[in-house]
Parts: C-alpha cells; structure tokens; sequence
C-alpha cells in the first residue's frame, strides 16, 4: 500500500479545525505580550525608532526621531501603518491596536501558505502541516514589531494571486501583479532583490512565451516601478537622498569589495530561535528541493511554479551577497525573511503534484518536507509557551526606564547610539541618534568624515552623551559611534576624560551618561 495516495486536490475549505487550532496558538503568543505593564518590553529596540517617529507625526512634530531633525529612516509603508495607529490610539491603546495587525498578518500568512500550496498537494494534511511550519516562521520573526510584520504576508500573497490556478495574464492581473510587489517592496526595500529575481525567472522559466504575456509582464514591471520612482523623488526632495538614511547610514564603506564581517558577528542568531525554526529547515528543503529539480521525473513542474520556487529560493542567498558587498554592519533576526519565503519555494517543488504516471508514487519528493515540518511543531509550541509565559527584560527596557528617570531631573538634548529606540521613547526629552539611523544626510556626512565625535555632539547642542559601550583606559574613556559598524565603516571617536554623570549597571553591561557641558551646571547651581 503506498505512502500517500494519489488523489485530484479538492478545492481547499477556507477554515478547518486545524486552522482554528493554528489561529488560536497564534492569538496567543501574539496577544500574551499585553499582559505586560510595560510595553517596552514586547518589541525590538529598533521598532521604537518607528513608534517614536510615528507619534510625532501625529503630533505635528514632523518627521522626526529627536523632534529636531527630518529623517527618512525608515521603510514607508510600515511606518504609514505606524502613524494612521498613532492619529487613532495612544499608550497601551496603539500596542493593542499593533497586535491585532499582527495576528491579522500572522493569520494572512498562514492562509495564503495554504493558498499556494493546497492546490498542488495530493493530501490537505500536507499543506495544512506545511502551511502552519511558515505561519510560526512568520510569527517569530514578525513578534518584535518590524516592518516584516507587512513585508512576509505581502509577499505570500503575492505568490498566491500568481500561482493561483485561474491565473491567466490580462491587463487587469497584470496591473494588480505590479501592484502587489509594489507593496511588497515598499513594506521591506530590500524585497526589491527578490522581485528582480522573480521577474527575471518569469522571463526565463514562466510558462508564457507568446509576445502578449510578455507584454503584459512589461506593464505589470510599469505599475510595479511607478510608485518605487515616486518613492525615490520624495525621499530626494524632502531629504535629499535617494533611500533611507537607515540604508544610507550602513552602506558607508572605506572601501568597496565584499566582506564577510558582519554576517560573520550575527551568527549568534542561529544559536537562539532562529537556527532550528528559520534557518535550518529553510536551507534543508532548499538543497532538497534544488536536488529534485535535476531528476527527470520533475520535468512537469509547471513553468509558473518554478519561476516563482526558482526566485524564493534564490532570495536569501542574493540578498546576503547583496550586505557582503554594501554594508559590513551586524544583522539582526529580521533580516531573516528570506529564508521564510525561501522554505515556500522549497516546498512549492517537493509538494508538486506531478500528473507524469511515473510520478505517482513518489514519497521521497515529500518526506523531507513532512518531516521537516512536523519535528518544526513541538518546537514551535514550545517557543509560543515561551513567549506566554515569559517575563525578561530586554537590556534596552532597562535602559529606557534609567534614563527616563534620569531625565526627569536633567532636561537637556541627549545623544546616544545602539539602543536608542526604547529610550527615545520613554524619555521626556529627546533623543539624537549618533549612528545616523534616523538622523539626516549632514549627520551622516560628520561620520563619513570621521570627525571628532565629541565636536560633533556640542555642534548639535548635545548635553549628555549616553553609552554602554564605553572603553576604560588609563582613567578615560575611549568612545565611538555607531558601534554596530564593522572596521570597514568610518567612524567617530573621542576620549572622554571626566568621571560619567551617572551609571546605571545592566547585567554585565554599564549604561554611563555623560555630561557634555559640565560648566552649564556650574553656572545651573549659581
């Protein structure tokens, strides 16, 4: 009796109670975090740099970090869904009013998984299993509040509106196709690597050879590139820069060539979640899946579903290249995408329902896959336990929460780099950010010129200087920002030979402030 019979996929039930069980454990790990009192504690420092922002654009202070500058540091279309939250809701109203866009984004990904999926696969509890291994890859990485909380749902539905079985080109699929990955770039610019590659697969791969389709895929790249070229007018005119000066800020090389040093500094990822439930699988059904392309009996993959495997497995590895040879800064886990959607191409090859009589029994193009997702569900479950029941502090709520103490009783502009996020919120007074990340050009222009980084903070106005990076040398202190920056990024650096403000021990860290104009307070205390 064979493995897994042969059957002609049914059309798929949009809810089943395995669904319901996937949505329900979701809703949970998803909204456990309100239980906190303390909301800084649920993101990602740097999701804060968003939320911060947000708010003061609702709040008629510009587009702003500090409240002073006009920054573009950020990926549009997130911190659009950022401010149109903050005109709604304030406080512990807007983090649960995000939490419902991510459970809506969670449950978007799982659905469009099962979408592109279900209609290939000879059993349902294969798609179903296959689709809930994406959604958590989806809910770990999209649980600190990031732009990938768009950037992954998007792009799933993206291949599901192509790969759906009434798919033909028109004028009108074609325009909401450029639409689409519009979006999809717009939520994560990087996602640009991955829609070139798409689009050159579907020139080379697709099943469309005739002069119309391709025509048609010429208007779906017009639609596509027209709100990316209006993008990119804005950000010049308003900021003058062509992307963000997040980007911007990380792609200041001494020299140019590739470099391996900081993916090399972020591989720490993998010894946390993102190993076994992100990484790992993704790359083992790759090279499974890469593999099966080369046996005859794969020859009747549809054209269309290549192009579209071909691409998302292909996107990790282009856009890794792509930091080797433009950023030499750290990763951090959102980075990771790619190899979600890398997985989806994988399994949209070893799920292939191949109607070659050859081809019927063929378990060894699914075992990989079923059981690389159901040993990824007790981990899955135990990580969403985790983040129910879990109470630690991130070091960057620790130091939010000194320094908005701190800054009760020491008004003043305050500068500080790597986990600036979280303070920058909680903080009554502002915040300037010395890597750059939501500054302006002229700023990034004082870090390629490597200035002296305390000249650069007192030409702002700066009054303290906060770090927890601090070098103690004979009696000083030896500071330089952004920390984050390989040895190939220009640096600021400065020795700093005075005893800090005030020190605040954080694990095995010290948060130290320093006051940049200690002759003020002389002159405060007269």
């Amino acid at each position: 009796m064979p493995l897994l019979t042969t059957v002609v996929p049914e059309t798929p039930r949009r809810f089943s109670p395995f669904s319901a069980v996937v949505l329900f454990l979701g809703a949970a790990a998803t909204f456990a975090r309100l239980r906190f009192a303390l909301p800084l504690q649920a993101y990602d420092d740097d999701a804060f740099y968003y939320f911060q922002i947000a708010r003061n654009i609702a709040t008629g202070h510009g587009s702003t970090f500090d409240g002073i500058h006009l920054t573009n540091g950020y990926h549009p279309l997130w911190m659009l869904l950022c401010v149109a939250l903050s005109w709604i809701a304030s406080g512990r109203a807007f983090f649960a009013m995000l939490q419902v866009v991510a459970f809506i984004s969670f449950a978007t990904c799982f659905f469009a998984a099962r979408a592109v999926l279900r209609p290939i696969c000879r059993q349902a509890i294969l798609a179903n299993i296959a689709s809930a291994a994406i959604a958590l890859q989806c809910l770990i990485l999209m649980h600190g509040g990031m732009e990938i909380t768009l950037t992954l749902p998007l792009a799933l539905v993206l291949c599901a509106f192509r790969l759906r079985r009434s798919f033909v080109w028109s004028r009108r699929n074609a325009m909401v196709y450029g639409a689409l990955a519009a979006l999809v770039v717009l939520s994560r610019l990087d996602s640009l690597l991955w829609i070139a590659v798409l689009l050159g697969a579907e020139l080379l791969l697709a099943s469309h050879q005739a002069t119309g389709p391709r025509r048609l895929l010429l208007l779906a790249i017009l639609v596509g590139a027209a709100p990316l070229a209006i993008y990119a007018l804005s950000n010049q005119y308003w900021f003058h820069l062509w992307m963000p000066v997040s980007g911007a800020a990380k792609e200041l090389r001494l020299h140019r060539g590739f470099t391996l040093f900081g993916l090399k500094k972020s591989t720490y990822l993998l010894d946390q979640v993102y190993g076994p439930l992100v990484v790992y699988p993704s790359l083992l059904l790759v090279v499974c899946a890469t593999a099966s392309l080369f046996l005859p009996r794969r020859s009747s993959v549809s054209g269309d579903t290549r192009a579209v495997a071909v691409s998302l497995m292909l996107f990790p590895a282009v856009q890794l290249s792509a930091l080797g040879f433009t950023s030499d800064w750290s990763i951090w886990s959102w980075y990771l995408y790619p190899f979600v959607l890398a997985m989806l191409g994988a399994l949209l090859l070893l799920l292939e329902d191949s109607p070659a009589k050859e081809a019927r029994a063929a378990p060894g193009f699914y075992l990989p896959a079923l059981l690389c997702c159901s040993l990824m569900m007790p981990v899955g479950l135990l990580y969403i336990v985790t983040a129910i029941a879990g109470t630690e502090r991130p070091r960057w709520t620790e130091f939010a929460l000194d320094l908005q103490s701190f800054a009760r009783t020491h008004p003043g502009l305050y500068a500080m780099g790597d986990c600036a996020g979280a303070s920058g919120y909680a903080m009554p007074q502002p915040i300037l950010q010395t890597e750059g990340l939501v500054m302006d050009k002229g700023f990034l222009e004082n870090i390629r010129q490597q200035r002296d980084l305390r000249e650069v903070l007192e030409s702002y106005g700066v009054r303290y200087y906060v770090t927890f990076r601090a070098k103690q040398v004979n009696g000083c202190f030896q500071v330089e920002e952004p920390a984050q920056a390989g040895p190939d990024s220009p640096h600021m650096r400065t020795t700093l030979c005075q005893a800090p403000t005030a020190n605040f021990p954080v694990g095995p860290v010290v948060l130290r402030v320093f006051d940049l104009q200690p002759a003020a307070k002389t002159n405060e205390s007269r």
